[in-house]
């Protein structure tokens, strides 16, 4: 859920309410410039990556993999393709404006200059231009807190799904496919936990649903049920259309609104539905 921005582009003022909020829930990556492929019997996931000519960890990041062991066939794997431009305004691209530099482009994305520069094959820092198109990559993810055992977040996932009225298979999937089920892992955007809540989403939540969940940034409890209580509440935003909340949660209400399903959307539905029938 993934503030992260949204999206890897220039951030968009929103309203407040439920654009601001949705605006913020979105994937842990940059992934706007992926192409997908399905997993075949015999893929593994070093031969994914040598054919696409991309790392292995990058595989493991764009897709929120916790084990590049565990593919099963079927599975939408995202993958991360340099385009020669990208177009403005888009996920995964910045448009330079006046004033812009190389560093100040860096770190309002979360990045080191170096990874900018090796995205795009700049040759020189300093010679960057007004309405360049710059792609924005992948970004990474840090270990925050020890790891909690597997069936300690397992039992918080189900009883917020029991507390909010959520499917338990769906809340499973969707906590597996953002995070592994690690409340210690963090992005560099700030997204936090089993269920990837950014701050601002939390500040919402707190406010409007879940105000006893203060710990959301340590605790797999109050972390979980901030996460399945936006979800739930997207649910019903989307009129019960399931695609539809799950495209809220990864891509933002505001981009679905603005820009319809990114591909990459549509292979995060694919991904935490394929999940959900292994959870039933």
């Amino acid at each position: 859920m993934s503030g992260k921005t949204l999206v890897s582009g220039r951030k968009v003022r929103l309203a407040a309410g439920l654009a601001g909020l949705a605006a913020t829930v979105a994937a842990p990556f940059s992934t706007a410039f992926a192409d997908t492929h399905e997993v075949r019997s015999g893929d593994t996931l070093s031969e994914i990556a040598e054919t696409y000519g991309v790392p292995i960890a990058g595989l493991v990041e764009l897709n929120g993999l916790n084990d590049a062991d565990q593919i099963y066939i079927g599975q939408q794997l995202a993958i991360w393709s340099r385009p020669a431009v990208a177009a403005a305004g888009n996920a995964g691209g910045y448009r330079v404006s006046e004033g812009d530099t190389l560093s100040s482009i860096a770190e309002e994305f979360g990045l080191t200059i170096q990874e900018l520069v090796d995205a795009n094959g700049l040759d020189d820092a300093d010679a960057i231009y007004i309405g360049e198109a710059l792609i924005i990559p992948p970004r990474s993810y840090v270990a925050a807190a020890p790891p909690t055992p597997r069936w300690q977040v397992e039992a918080a996932l189900r009883a917020a799904a029991a507390e909010f009225g959520v499917s338990q298979p769906l809340v499973l999937a969707l906590a597996w496919q953002e995070s592994g089920w690690q409340q210690g892992v963090v992005s560099s955007a700030g997204a936090v936990g089993v269920m990837q809540v950014i701050p601002s989403t939390a500040a919402w939540a707190l406010e409007e649903l879940v105000p006893n969940a203060t710990n959301w940034e340590t605790s797999v409890h109050d972390n979980t049920r901030v996460g399945v209580a936006v979800l739930s509440h997207l649910i019903d935003q989307a009129g019960g259309d399931l695609d539809l909340a799950l495209a809220f949660y990864y891509q933002g209400w505001y981009n679905v609104e603005r820009f319809g399903y990114f591909d990459s959307t549509q292979a995060y539905i694919d991904n935490v539905k394929a999940l959900r029938a292994e959870f039933q």
